[in-house]
């Protein structure tokens, strides 16, 4: 049977809007991942976009400082074990999963490694066997621009070089075109240097940023703090809003609307530009006269 929906969202300050009605029939529609999406950790929630990725299962994640301009996102590894971006990758991650496309982020942390092979940076995934670590860690000479790649399992140093860091901030950023890879960083977000330029030919499923830590005998417990994540093509401003919340009358706007039917079910899919509940209305005619299914 054909069937006619809409979805009906509502913000967090109550303002509802519904998306055009439209119908689907049986014949389904893949639905794939969407461009990195940016982040300033200032709302209080890490967004549903982002997963966890905790292989010892001892890693703390938590947000901080939200409702300041040091919003932040805080990865903490325990000492007394090592949580090596190596292969296999025992480091503490929050990743999203991204289309396979051209892109650039950049990551501001707002932490800067102490104890000797303490890390923090971006990874790049196409599954757990190809990889890439593009990351900041401190050895026995001082700070390292740090880059690796994992393909078919195999770990190999792309590039190490001495890093100079005036502050307790710095900015990494990653730079993809095709198979080209460009890994710059940055003392102050505005003038970058590059690290490391190379080639590696890899169906891109996940990014995210890591924390870490390595020793051959106790590592030290190590807490990275990610100020934010950005999608240059989409960056948030201003980064960490302060002062009192400005009332949202803005209607969510519902775009994206997909539907995966079966012989007796479908799959409605969609996207939101902001937090949102949403409804998918539907019936076997326009007037949608079937039980709302909330989401």
């Amino acid at each position: 049977p054909t069937y006619h929906h809409r979805v009906v969202s509502t913000d967090t300050s109550g303002n509802t809007t519904p998306s055009p009605s439209a119908t689907f029939t049986t014949t389904p529609t893949p639905v794939g991942p969407s461009s990195l999406v940016s982040d300033d950790f200032s709302s209080g929630v890490l967004g549903s976009g982002w997963s966890v990725v905790d292989p010892l299962g001892d890693g703390s994640v938590s947000l901080v400082g939200q409702g300041t301009s040091d919003a932040r996102l805080s990865l903490g590894v325990a000492g007394g074990v090592s949580h090596n971006a190596w292969t296999p990758n025992e480091s503490l991650r929050v990743v999203q999963s991204v289309a396979d496309e051209d892109f650039e982020v950049v990551t501001k942390f707002d932490s800067v490694p102490v104890s000797t092979y303490d890390q923090q940076g971006i990874v790049v995934q196409a599954d757990s066997q190809n990889w890439l670590r593009l990351s900041v860690h401190r050895d026995s000479s001082g700070l390292r621009a740090f880059v690796s790649k994992v393909v078919g399992g195999n770990a190999s140093t792309v590039s190490n070089s001495a890093l100079s860091v005036s502050g307790s901030s710095m900015w990494l950023r990653v730079t993809r075109s095709g198979d080209s890879w460009t890994y710059a960083t940055s003392g102050d977000g505005v003038t970058f240097s590059t690290r490391a330029s190379f080639s590696v030919a890899m169906a891109v499923s996940e990014v995210g940023v890591l924390a870490g830590n390595y020793a051959r005998g106790s590592a030290s417990p190590y807490t990275a703090l990610v100020d934010y994540v950005f999608n240059t093509a989409s960056p948030i401003s201003p980064e960490d809003p302060t002062g009192p919340p400005v009332p949202d009358t803005t209607p969510p706007v519902v775009s994206g609307v997909l539907v995966s039917p079966a012989d007796t079910s479908a799959v409605v899919s969609w996207n939101t530009d902001e937090a949102a509940s949403s409804r998918v209305e539907f019936g076997l005619t326009a007037v949608l006269e079937s039980p709302a299914v909330t989401d």
